[in-house]
């Protein structure tokens, strides 16, 4: 999560650093310290570059933090140079929650549909 720790380890030869943010917003009733993209994107960038600065072929991966949709990711690694991503709720939970919750609010509008059509079939036998 710090830049000592990524040159450290780039020193001690890794291919590979993985930046791992904690939780993702879904999960910080269990973590207090989740941050948001932004300061995401910041620390990232600012690690990636502390890792390319001695050896610009090892791979920088994210892990945890904000990012619960693609777009968010094209994002940081766009702006950060970041290669990838570790994914583990954002992958399967996340998106289980989301359509979960669509779902749900269909069955929830349903009787809404029912009073328009009653609406509309009174309006008709008019």
């Amino acid at each position: 999560r710090t830049q000592s720790e990524a040159r450290r380890m780039v020193e001690a030869g890794v291919e590979a650093v993985c930046m791992n943010f904690n939780l993702n917003p879904a999960e910080t009733a269990v973590s207090s310290t989740s941050i948001g993209l932004a300061e995401l994107a910041a620390r990232t960038g600012d690690i990636a570059r502390a890792v390319h600065a001695i050896n610009r072929n090892v791979v920088c991966l994210l892990g945890g933090g904000p990012i619960t949709k693609p777009e968010e990711l094209m994002d940081v690694c766009r702006e950060t140079g970041t290669q990838g991503f570790i994914g583990g709720s954002s992958l399967d939970r996340v998106p289980l929650e989301m359509s979960v919750l669509e779902m749900t609010s269909g069955f929830k509008t349903i009787h809404v549909l029912r009073e328009k059509v009653d609406l509309l079939e009174r309006q008709l036998q008019l």
